[in-house]
């Protein structure tokens, strides 16, 4: 070991961009560098490789934590790094909301978050004895409580601010009484007439608490509803700033921008694209730090929430929701966020019970108990991947940013249905490619266990209104998650007697695997019963007679190209069955012949899955 060579970093000869840049040319041997590159939902390119030293913009924005563009943190000391678990209770029954609550606290829950008479799914408080029950026999002192009310209920917001105040210890608690302006709105499509109205409600709530429990949080700015209706990362952050400038708009004329330190959360979506929700997250302190730039603040604290998305929810095969809430928690980590918020894997069609909101739980407790993520600061930083997509992600919200306050600001903007249509375009995009199993839910559009049992009739959350101004109506986003359509379809084929797929596999087994598997895990996608080949065929006569008895009503026909022009691309070997046959595989420039000889249609890699199945359903069985 002694006569050891030392190790060198100058071994080494240095390399760049451009070096690596060239190799990668050359391996693609003629081929488009730029079709390596991959458009995301945010209509940004991801470039093949990332050489972050040679980056000049890259250099000039990175930066110590709690320093300059706060990126790596938006803190200004290290407190965040006690991590507390928090989860939401969707018990409305405020003394099962109590149980559960003690049974989680017991087992690692840290932080109580709770939304009291938002919704249809939040714990129905009407009475000062229903306060008492939710929070009997727990010590308030020793836990964060932090409750999100609608604006227009501030008389249960009074209620809360008498108990708390009444306390024992009250002078220790730390206590975030919420309000998130324009979430209710946004999520049953109105809006005031008036913001003047909405500026009282808004000063009124955060001078009452601030009276009460000067450090407590008051306002919850919410970019994760854009998310769950499917919108984008730039969506969330352009529209989270937006809101964070109109907020400080309507509370102009009786609080300074410096009162509101230590008042503002926002909450942003964690989902299954963890490295874009991390560029997410630390692009978001980018743009917070130029904002308050603009207002000459230097000192501003906030809070960062994640909470999952919901829009990459499904019912079928919910136990997958586990693994998705597992990607949630390491971005959410990873970005430093101040709390997590993981819905339980099963909370969309059922109220969760101890064992789902344990799961939940117990996803943040082993990335923090175990693995100390938390206890490293901006752990993600350095990439150059990461470092680039954030400063792109910055960039561009900003830019839509500036658009929205050219409408007048957010106000404006959603009233006029501007924000609803980007996100819209973000939806469809997204459920486009979800169709065409480009874009993955496993359980739902690919890996299908066939025949599982799931529901489709979910608990709804609809927010209550009571506003006594004038409102009016506004285009209501769509909150329905992205494979419930999938979801609605396996259902419908389930419930049918007859739903036999008959795959005919032409010439040897490597011949027609690839093709059939292919349309074996494309028909079971809608619950179809998919019959594997059984028999070898090589002659037009053999695949004639095959048709001719299947019982099936719909036959696959799986080979290679060749196979098709030698049996079935033949003006003398023309199909005659009253069967839906389809072949694997799609010859574009020949599909009006195929379909002359007995082909009715062709399923291949890309296409509209879920149009063609749809059809195929209704074709069979009838309109859903």
């Amino acid at each position: 070991m002694s006569d050891r060579k030392a190790f060198q970093l100058d071994e080494f000869e240095p390399t760049n961009y451009k070096i690596w840049k060239s190799k990668v040319v050359e391996e693609l041997k003629g081929l488009d560098y730029n079709s390596l590159k991959t458009k995301t939902y945010d209509n940004l390119f991801l470039e093949p490789i990332y050489f972050g030293s040679e980056n000049k913009e890259l250099l000039a924005n990175l930066s110590l934590p709690f320093e300059n563009n706060f990126v790596r943190s938006h803190h200004f000391s290290t407190n965040f790094l006690d991590f507390p678990i928090s989860q939401p209770n969707f018990e409305q029954n405020p003394k099962q909301f109590n149980q559960n609550l003690q049974v989680d606290l017991q087992m690692g829950l840290s932080s109580i978050f709770a939304e009291i008479n938002t919704n249809t799914r939040s714990v129905s408080i009407y009475s000062k004895d229903e306060i008492h029950h939710i929070f009997e026999n727990i010590d308030l002192s020793q836990n964060e409580i932090s409750l999100l009310f609608n604006l227009s209920f501030q008389n249960y917001v009074d209620e809360f601010l008498q108990f708390f105040s009444d306390s024992k210890n009250s002078n220790i608690l730390k206590i975030n009484l919420l309000v998130s302006p324009f979430l209710e709105f946004i999520a049953n499509g109105y809006f005031p007439l008036n913001k003047m109205n909405l500026s009282q409600l808004l000063t009124n709530h955060v001078e009452k608490v601030s009276r009460y429990f000067p450090n407590s949080n008051t306002i919850l700015i919410d970019s994760s509803t854009f998310a769950d209706s499917g919108g984008n990362a730039i969506n969330e952050l352009s529209l989270a700033i937006s809101q964070f400038v109109e907020i400080l708009e309507l509370l102009e004329n009786d609080f300074s921008v410096a009162d509101l330190s230590n008042k503002i959360i926002f909450q942003f979506s964690l989902s299954p694209f963890f490295m874009n929700d991390i560029a997410k997250i630390r692009a978001f302190r980018m743009l917070m730090a130029k904002v308050l730039e603009q207002y000459k603040i230097q000192h501003f604290d906030y809070q960062i929430w994640g909470k999952s998305n919901l829009f990459y929810r499904t019912n079928s095969e919910e136990f997958t929701n586990i693994l998705r809430a597992t990607t949630e928690s390491f971005a959410g980590i990873l970005s430093q966020c101040d709390r997590i918020i993981i819905y339980p894997h099963n909370f969309r069609t059922q109220i969760p019970n101890d064992f789902s909101r344990r799961i939940a739980r117990n996803s943040q407790i082993i990335l923090t108990h175990e693995s100390h993520l938390n206890k490293v600061i901006d752990s993600a930083g350095g990439s150059s991947f990461l470092e680039n997509h954030t400063i792109s992600l910055a960039e561009q919200s900003w830019k839509v940013f500036q658009e929205i306050e050219n409408f007048g600001g957010f106000f404006n903007a959603f009233s006029q249905n501007f924000i609803q249509q980007q996100i819209d375009d973000s939806r469809k995009a997204k459920i486009n490619d979800i169709n065409r199993r480009k874009l993955s839910l496993i359980g739902t559009n690919v890996y299908v266990k066939n025949n599982s049992e799931f529901s489709v009739t979910e608990l709804p959350i609809v927010y209550f209104k009571k506003f006594e101004f004038p409102t009016k109506d506004v285009q209501k986003l769509n909150f329905s998650h992205a494979g419930f359509h999938f979801e609605q379809l396996q259902i419908f084929v389930k419930n049918q007697i007859e739903k036999s797929i008959q795959i005919l596999g032409i010439g040897e087994i490597s011949d027609y695997k690839l093709r059939s598997d292919f349309a074996k895990s494309l028909f079971e996608t809608a619950f179809f019963e998919v019959n594997s080949p059984q028999s070898k065929i090589l002659t037009f006569e053999q695949l004639h007679n095959e048709i001719h008895n299947s019982k099936s009503k719909v036959v696959v026909l799986a080979s290679k190209d060749k196979f098709y022009e030698e049996l079935i691309k033949n003006p003398q070997n023309k199909i005659q069955s009253d069967k839906i046959i389809v072949l694997a595989g799609l010859p574009k420039n020949e599909i009006e012949i195929y379909k002359k000889l007995g082909i009715s249609d062709f399923i291949y890699s890309g296409m509209d899955a879920f149009t063609f199945l749809s059809n195929l359903a209704n074709n069979l069985f009838g309109e859903k």
